[in-house]
């Protein structure tokens, strides 16, 4: 067996058993709908096409759901506040994020950034983040 093929036959070995990775996301009231679909549907549609769980998406928020700026709600899987282990976070903002002052979402996002190894922004979570 050439070395070439070890690595294709090492590949779709892997392929048959890969890993979840589990992806956190916060998407804050208001958040951009637009900013927050191009975040979860290419991971959605990978697992789809793959026929398998490849990612695992849980969503954060205060209330049962969260409200985007033009009114669609995504319905939370943990309250802001949950240690949850994860693989990588994201915060989706939008609105004013320099204006954000929720003191104990930054200090959970603080505390939760400890535990996951990638942390994100996607629109204004970048600022949030910040603080």
């Amino acid at each position: 067996m050439r070395n070439t093929d070890k690595k294709l036959h090492q590949v779709d070995s892997f392929a048959h058993d890969p890993p979840v990775f589990r992806v956190g996301v916060v998407p804050l009231p208001g958040f951009p709908l637009m900013s927050y679909a191009c975040t979860v549907e290419p991971l959605r549609a990978a697992n789809l096409l793959s026929r398998r769980e490849l990612y695992s998406i849980v969503h954060f928020a205060d209330e049962a759901t969260s409200r985007s700026s033009g009114l669609s709600e995504v319905a939370r899987t943990h309250a802001i506040g949950a240690i949850v282990d994860l693989d990588l976070l994201l915060v989706v903002a939008g609105g004013d994020p320099l204006g954000f002052d929720d003191p104990a979402v930054v200090s959970w996002l603080q505390k939760l950034a400890t535990h996951v190894p990638l942390v994100g922004g996607v629109s204004g979570g970048s600022v949030i983040l910040v603080k």
